[in-house]
């Protein structure tokens, strides 16, 4: 059974917009972070 270019986009896509949005979520955290010690600095 052979699997369609479209399969592979359709696979390829779930797969990347899965991997961004874990990074989205570690992106956000680090900003609250960086935030944070910055309010530190200017305290």
């Amino acid at each position: 059974m052979m699997i369609g270019i479209r399969e592979i986009r359709r696979i390829a896509f779930a797969v990347g917009t899965i991997d961004t949005f874990g990074h989205f979520k570690i992106k956000v955290d680090w900003k609250r972070f960086w935030l944070r010690a910055s309010r530190w600095q200017i305290d």
